[in-house]
């Protein structure tokens, strides 16, 4: 059955293809390129790619063009046996790789029609929630000016912003028809950034992996360590100070995220958690400008440091004769008695950023986080944890000046 779709769905490709070849100037003058194929487990995919996001307006490095000319997209893909099914939709990178081999990213995001909280022997489960993040990657083939062939792999997840974090992901192949003979790789753009200044005031967005570590203290004889990975969305402020190619400034940044630990005391009626669902910042940078052969002529490279903030959550359980938590498939909530408290730590770390545009950057940093140990009290005593973090993450500035 896979690989009869598959041939069909090349088939019918071809047909809509060589019909939609004038769209450009017809019925379809927003769409840039059809997409069909088929992926694991046993599904049939179909993706719409629209025109290019112009950066109207916008000077950048001529060697960036890939990065500012996204093309939106929209697809599906359908389970051939009566399973998982989603529909998504984003944003796709094209970036020129040599000849004829280009790379792909999207980014974006799906929903799915699992039913929820279920456990299913034949797919990953449970889902608990309806959205998920979705991100992908793929190597592909231009055959001609019209036609290329695209290998790929997404993944689908909540990032642990929501109860449990199964995941869904494909493997395939899909053919792909241009509408027009348009370049892979935009018009050059003439770059505009000799008057660029790291000074002032900026605001931007990010995104991030973290990992928490838990380390629950007592009233256990020996330390329990836990792990929890998270994907983190925020939001940060700051200005800069340009002395020479020093720069000196300050950040705060606000991000959501979803860590949370948790362990048995005893094997039947005592267990206890932690969690950390936001986390804030405030923290000063120093670095300097120096070039960095392929990447940017004006690559800032600092270090940073400073406070961080969060709000932990504890949740205790002793009950003979509830069960609180006894595996990872069983979590009965009764007999829980949680508590929190916005507590604050200490960051450090480093990172880089470039300047995209006259008035947009780009950055990735890490940082490392540490709130010691907690107490926190319960009907028995004192419950002791320590919490730590370690993130990972990129985000985009745009400056004000």
């Amino acid at each position: 059955m896979f690989v009869k779709f598959a041939l069909r769905t090349a088939a019918v490709l071809l047909v809509v293809g060589t019909q939609a070849a004038s769209a450009a100037d017809g019925p379809l003058p927003f769409v840039d390129e059809l997409r069909v194929g088929a992926s694991t487990p046993a599904n049939g995919d179909f993706q719409v790619l629209f025109s290019p996001v112009p950066a109207i307006g916008l000077p950048y490095d001529r060697n960036l063009t890939w990065l500012f000319t996204p093309r939106p997209m929209a697809g599906m893909s359908v389970s051939l046996n009566g399973k998982t099914s989603i529909a998504y939709g984003g944003l796709t990178w094209t970036l020129p790789i040599y000849g004829r081999f280009f790379a792909e990213v999207s980014v974006g995001g799906l929903v799915h029609n699992q039913n929820l909280n279920q456990t299913y022997g034949d797919r990953p489960s449970p889902l608990s929630t309806r959205i998920l993040f979705r991100e992908s990657i793929a190597i592909g083939y231009r055959i001609d000016d019209y036609w290329r062939v695209v290998a790929f792999a997404d993944h689908g997840s909540n990032g642990d912003l929501g109860y449990r974090n199964a995941s869904l992901n494909h493997y395939g192949v899909m053919i792909g028809r241009k509408l027009s003979p348009t370049p892979d790789k935009p018009s050059q753009v003439d770059s505009d950034l000799a008057g660029f200044s790291w000074s002032g005031p900026y605001a931007g967005f990010g995104v991030a992996l973290a990992r928490g570590n838990y380390n629950l203290l007592s009233p256990t004889p020996t330390d329990v360590t836990r792990t929890s990975n998270s994907v983190m969305l925020g939001a940060q402020a700051g200005y800069n100070v340009m002395v020479g190619r020093a720069v000196l400034g300050g950040e705060i940044d606000y991000s959501v995220q979803g860590l949370s630990g948790s362990a048995n005391v005893t094997t039947t009626d005592t267990a206890y958690s932690v969690s950390s669902f936001w986390l804030a910042t405030a923290r000063g940078r120093l670095g300097t400008e120096v070039a960095i052969p392929y990447l940017s002529n004006r690559t800032l490279i600092y270090a940073t440091g400073g406070a961080a903030i969060s709000r932990i959550g504890n949740g205790y359980c002793q009950n003979a004769s509830v069960q609180c938590y006894i595996r990872p498939s069983m979590d009965i909530g009764g007999g829980w008695s949680d508590q929190g408290k916005v507590r604050a730590g200490w960051t450090a770390g480093g990172g880089f950023e470039v300047p995209l545009a006259r008035r947009v950057t780009g950055k990735v940093e890490y940082l490392y986080v540490d709130f010691g140990q907690l107490s926190f009290s319960n009907a028995t005593g004192t419950n002791q944890i320590s919490l730590s973090e370690h993130i990972l993450r990129t985000g985009m500035n745009f400056k004000f000046d």
